[in-house]
């Protein structure tokens, strides 16, 4: 009797400590304000930017769908509403500003295995391809988190007991804010309120001489890209043969390419290119879409709010060739000579230091 009473008093006391704990698991179970295990109910959503790999996995895990929408920050911009209408279905937006294509095929993953998904519209973004095969792009300062992209169960005490997560959890409860969110599920990841567009603000601070000054991206060879496109889109695509992927190589403006020309990435993402069409032209369930060369766009400076980042009509636009199947933009061995002869046309009549003294006169 002697000796069961210390015994007896370490599982009252490790009870009474594992208590507080399994509390704040429950609080955060219930009010879960990441999507995890749930979708939120009406007016209950907080859609944090600065959280957006925490919850975005929640959301392709509970909302209703069956076309997804992918791709980094330029892809953001859509109402699903709008987006559903065009694709002829359910729409989500699963972007993720400067997304990696290891983190694109990371979260295609969840919504792959969480619904029966129809189409997939995403983009090919090169800049996606500077990353590690398995990794993040070098400016995102917090790994994904592994653990909610996962189909285990075991590891979700990382996100029960996580203290941020009980924080937003807490501000949810209590009707309070806790930082810059936005609540209209139609529009969760919407940038658009935040910018303008015009030449002015799309050419502020570009220095003809060394464009990627102000955007750092890094350098990319050939054997990476090709190396992380077969690591992390190949095997996808095979694997889901009654999901339609649109892989749509997105009319940023003619300043990237400008900038790619002064980089020695020019034809490293022209050869890319080339490399998608023809590793995946055998998939029947492929399709490939090219606006890089629309002019009508692409030189069009009061369309960007950036040298990338282009205005939602744009956005309609892209989506409007990818679910329209618009021959125009339709990229097969074929058409593809064309495209890339026009782009080449258009760089090398562009003068960067014209457009940038342009924009700021007319400023």
């Amino acid at each position: 009797m002697a000796r069961t009473a210390p015994l007896r008093f370490l599982w009252i006391a490790a009870a009474m400590a594992l208590l507080p704990l399994a509390g704040v698991a429950a609080f955060n179970y219930r009010i879960d304000p990441f999507q995890q295990y749930r979708a939120p109910a009406a007016g209950q959503a907080r859609y944090v930017r600065a959280l957006q790999r925490y919850i975005a996995p929640g959301i392709a895990k509970h909302a209703a769908y069956d076309v997804v929408i992918s791709g980094s920050s330029i892809m953001e911009n859509y109402s699903l509403a709008e987006a559903g209408a065009r694709c002829g279905g359910r729409a989500v937006n699963l972007a993720l500003a400067a997304m990696s294509a290891y983190e694109q095929r990371r979260i295609l993953e969840v919504a792959l295995r969480s619904q029966p998904v129809r189409r997939v519209v995403m983009s090919i973004d090169f800049n996606s391809f500077a990353a590690p095969l398995d990794g993040s792009l070098p400016d995102i300062s917090a790994p994904l988190p592994e653990y909610l992209y996962d189909e285990a169960r075991w590891n979700d005490f990382r996100y029960l007991l996580n203290g941020s997560v009980t924080m937003h959890a807490l501000a949810i409860a209590r009707g309070a804010p806790k930082g810059s969110f936005g609540t209209d599920p139609d529009r969760a990841w919407n940038w658009v309120h935040e910018v303008s567009f015009s030449a002015a603000r799309a050419l502020k601070d570009i220095d003809p001489a060394h464009i990627n000054r102000r955007f750092r991206q890094g350098p990319r060879t050939l054997a990476h890209m090709q190396a992380s496109f077969e690591a992390n889109y190949a095997a996808l695509m095979g694997a889901h043969p009654d999901t339609e992927f649109n892989l749509v190589f997105p009319p940023y403006s003619i300043m990237v390419w400008a900038d790619f020309a002064q980089r020695k990435q020019l034809e490293v993402s022209l050869a890319f290119k080339r490399h998608v069409l023809e590793r995946t032209r055998a998939m029947p369930n492929v399709r490939w879409f090219d606006l890089q060369s629309e002019a009508a766009i692409t030189h069009r400076f009061d369309r960007y709010s950036d040298i990338y980042h282009f205005d939602p009509a744009v956005n309609l636009a892209l989506l409007d060739a990818a679910c329209g199947n618009d021959a125009r933009y339709r990229l097969t061995p074929d058409s593809l000579p064309g495209f890339e002869a026009a782009l080449r046309a258009q760089l090398a009549a562009f003068d960067p230091a014209a457009a940038v003294t342009a924009a700021r006169a007319a400023h």
